[in-house]
Parts: C-alpha cells; structure tokens; sequence
C-alpha cells in the first residue's frame, strides 16, 4: 500500500515520496521495449482489434472483498468501478489501460497515494504513457523507480506505487518483447492502401499525353498544352476531336499491380491471429460459444494479472493474511444470450453445489453481499416434509371453518 514511501515521509518530515527520493543519484535503466505504432494505428484492421478489447475490459469491475463478502463501503471501490482520478470515469480509465497494453504491449498505473494521515489513503489511479520520452525506469539502492510526467509535474515512484501489466514478455527484456513479424505485417498491408491511393491520385491528374513531331520551346509547349486542354474541353456529344499530324495523343493507361482481396483477406487474418481474436468477435457477430472461449483464452489472463497486481500493491501482506482480496468481476463482459445464460443457470442450479452469486454472475446480475458462499441445493435433496405438513395444516383449518 506503499508503506515504504509513507515511512519515508514521516522520517523525512516531507509529505509526498517525490521530495524524500534523491534522483540526483539514481541510474537511468534501459526503458520498455515499446512497440512501433507509427504504422499500426493507420491499420483498421490493427484498432479494431484492440478496440475490441477496450470495449470488453471497459466493464470490469475491480471489487474488495473480505472472506468471500464483498466490502462495498471500502472508498477503494470507488475509486476502481466510478472515478479513478479528476478527469476520467472508470469505463474510460480500464479503455486507456486496454490500448496500452495492447498497442504499447506495456500498461502502467500510477497509484496516488495521500501520506498525510495516520495511515496512506489511496487518493487516485492514473494511467501513464510508456511512450513519452519522459517516462524514464531508474535504479537506486537496489530500488527501482519510475520517472514521468503528469500534470506539468515530474513524478517519481517507487514500483511499489505502479501496476505494471506486461503483453509478451520476454528473457531479453523482463517487460515486454516487439513483435517484429506484425510490424512487417501492418506495414505491407498499409504499403498496398498507399499505393491504390497513389494510383487513384494519379489517375485523376494524368490521362493523356501529347506529342508533337517537331521540337518545341517551353513557351510553346505550354501554350500548346492550354490548347489542346481547352480543346477537350469543348467536345461536344460526339466524344471526337480534330487533330494534326504535327501532334499526337496517347492515352494514359494504369499498370499497377496491388493485392487481391484474397491476400489482403489472409494479411488480416494473421493481425486477427496475433491478437488471438476471432474476426467474428471484432464484427460483433460471434455466436456464444466462440465469444465465451475468446474471454477465458485472451481476457481471463489479464483480468488475472490485474488481480494479482491489486493484491500485492493496494493490500499489506497482514491484510491478505487476514482474508482481504481484490477480485475482478467481468460478468458484464460475457454477451451470451439471456436464452443461453437461464439454460445454464437452470443446469448449475439443479445440479447443486453453486452459490447464489456464482448464479447471479451467469445472468449478468449484480452479486449480492450476503451471499457468505451460500449453496443452492439440488431441487430433489430439499426437504419438502415441513412445506407438506404446513399445507396440510391450513387445509384442515379451512374445512374446520366450514
């Protein structure tokens, strides 16, 4: 919970992690290994596919919970499901994170903690961006920390104070490994919209070339040009026009050659494969059961290393000892239909073993706080006896009555 820097401060006597933290000392480490967007984000294709990934992780919703009961009193909530800082609401904060991830293959939070009280009080959450030349790792003591700047402050803070979520790491580079083979993807494909645009471009600017028999001086051959232009121009419905042999004209006709819609087809078909997205899923015409496997293969493992990144960096090690965790609910990120989903409900429930929440997140419903992992048992190990004997009980109240 950044206890250390908040140590520091009362030490130091200085209120904020910045002043106690002497950066005159510190080395300049090597940065994140950043992936070159400057063509990837010209790529429909590429956006699109990410764009669907910031729709879906747009709906988490980050939640504190003690032995299983959610703590909605807890201001942390707030922070992680409504309003993260001053300027962004958390649908637009968990979009920023999911662009940098996947576009930057790097995502980095800044925590804001508040050191001024008997205990730190996490004050907002920002997401920086990794691509900034200002955005320095650097080590003292052992210690690694991170430089930027936010709001026309230079920030300086300890790793304990940032969420760090990696997209393909590697051993070279403990952070992140580039993607050299989409690189070279993204850029053939854009080569080959870049050239239809030229040919486009040209054909409309160049169409017929004339040619005189003799020689002419630069005035000439302008004053010539005008005159053959303006001579086009004129043609009436017949489409004919009268020339000399002192001139000739050739039509301009386009030899380009380009991808086939089939190649372009395969390209992105590889960009859907990296991102291990159906093109389905992009196009928002998947049916269930491939949307449920792209979710539990691509968006469970970063909603996992979140929790684990709010686990250890919001939580002391006595608070998870003591039965306190963040867990992410994503329930709103499954589109299944309602059909679908009370099938299933209607399934787990007479099975038996499920709890009234585990149901709840199924439908797309709110979990409930009282739910202490209460189990909803198999219909047929109910005891009805004592429904039995209460039915009985009025039935003969009533005949007394009559």
């Amino acid at each position: 919970m950044g206890l250390w820097n908040w140590i520091v401060s009362k030490i130091s006597g200085k209120g904020s992690s910045l002043n106690a933290i002497n950066s005159t000392r510190m080395i300049t480490l090597d940065p994140f290994l950043i992936a070159n967007n400057a063509n990837k984000e010209a790529n429909s294709t590429y956006m699109s596919c990410i764009n669907a990934y910031q729709k879906a992780l747009s709906k988490i919703k980050p939640t504190l919970f003690y032995k299983g009961k959610p703590e909605d009193s807890d201001p942390t909530n707030y922070l992680l499901q409504v309003k993260p800082n001053k300027v962004q609401n958390a649908v637009n904060f968990w979009k920023q994170v999911a662009f940098s991830y996947f576009a930057n293959n790097v995502a980095a939070i800044w925590l804001e903690w508040n050191y001024g009280g008997r205990i730190p009080i996490l004050k907002s959450l920002y997401c920086i961006d990794v691509t900034a030349t200002n955005f320095e790792i650097k080590e003292l003591d052992g210690n690694i920390y991170y430089q930027f700047n936010l709001n026309d402050k230079t920030i300086v803070s300890k790793s304990d104070e940032m969420i760090i979520l990696v997209n393909s790491p590697s051993l070279q580079n403990p952070y992140v490994k580039n993607n050299e083979a989409l690189n070279m993807l993204v850029n053939t494909i854009n080569a080959n919209y870049e050239g239809l645009q030229k040919v486009l471009k040209l054909a409309n600017v160049v169409r017929f070339i004339a040619q005189s028999t003799q020689p002419l001086k630069p005035e000439d051959l302008q004053k010539r040009q005008q005159q053959i232009s303006d001579q086009v121009a004129k043609v009436d419905g017949s489409g004919i026009f009268y020339i000399d042999n002192s001139q000739s004209i050739q039509q301009v006709t386009n030899q380009a050659k380009w991808a086939t819609p089939d190649d372009v087809k395969i390209m992105n078909s590889e960009i859907y494969s990296y991102f291990g997205i159906p093109e389905a899923v992009v196009k928002g015409q998947a049916a269930d059961d491939i949307y449920q496997a792209w979710v539990e293969q691509s968006i469970e493992p970063i909603t996992m290393e979140l929790e684990d990144e709010l686990n250890s960096k919001l939580l002391t090690k006595t608070e998870r000892e003591f039965g306190n965790k963040y867990l992410i609910d994503a329930s709103k990120i499954y589109t299944a239909s309602l059909t679908h989903r009370i099938q299933l409900s209607n399934a787990l429930v007479a099975s038996g073993g499920y709890s009234y929440n585990e149901i709840r997140k199924i439908l797309g419903l709110e979990l409930v706080s009282d739910d202490n992992n209460k189990f909803i048992e198999r219909i047929d190990r109910v005891d009805t006896s004592q429904n039995n004997d209460e039915a009985n009980q009025n039935n003969k109240e009533v005949s007394e009555d009559e």
